[in-house]
C-alpha cells in the first residue's frame, strides 16, 4: 500500500535540516506535522529525485526510500550535504501541486548516504529505512 500517489506531481524540492535544528509538533498516527526551524535548512532543487513508501500490511513498519541527484561546483554547498550527513535530519519533500512531505521525527530521523563523483561535483544523497509511519504532510513551517 502507498501512502501519498499522484501520479501528476513532481518532485521539485527537497529539504534537509539537522533535527536538532528544527522543533516538530505532531502526534503519533497524525498525518499532519508542523515544524518550527531554529537554523537554515539547505533547500536545492534536485536534478533528480524519488521518493517512495510502502507497508506490505496495516501495522507493519513502512518502508521509506528516497534518491536525490545534485550539481555544483561550490565548496560550500559540498560541505553542507557532508555535514549533514553525519547528523540525524528531518527531510522535506516538495511536489509540483504544492504538497510537501515531512519524512522523520525526533523518534525516528533520518540518516542520510552520500556519494560524490565527477566535476562538477554531483551529490547523490539517499536513504533507505523502515520507519514506524508514514511521512507526514506538513501543515505549517515557521
Amino acid at each position: 500500500m502507498a501512502h501519498y500517489n499522484d501520479p501528476h506531481a513532481e518532485i521539485c524540492h527537497v529539504g534537509f535540516i539537522p533535527i536538532s535544528m528544527a522543533e516538530l509538533k505532531t502526534k503519533i498516527g497524525s498525518p499532519q506535522i508542523d515544524v518550527e526551524l531554529r537554523g537554515l535548512m539547505v533547500n536545492p532543487r534536485p536534478q533528480s529525485a524519488t521518493f517512495t513508501e510502502r507497508q506490505a500490511a496495516s501495522g507493519q513498519y513502512v518502508e521509506q526510500e528516497m534518491e536525490s541527484v545534485f550539481t555544483s561546483d561550490e565548496a560550500e554547498f559540498v560541505e553542507r550535504f557532508r555535514s549533514m550527513a553525519e547528523e540525524d535530519c528531518i527531510v522535506f519533500v516538495e511536489y509540483t501541486n504544492g504538497k510537501v512531505l515531512v519524512v522523520g521525527t525526533e523518534l525516528a530521523p533520518v540518516r542520510l548516504a552520500i556519494e560524490q563523483s565527477g566535476t562538477p561535483k554531483t551529490l547523490r544523497l539517499s536513504f533507505k529505512r523502515n520507519s514506524p509511519e508514514f511521512a507526514k504532510v506538513l501543515q505549517s513551517l515557521t
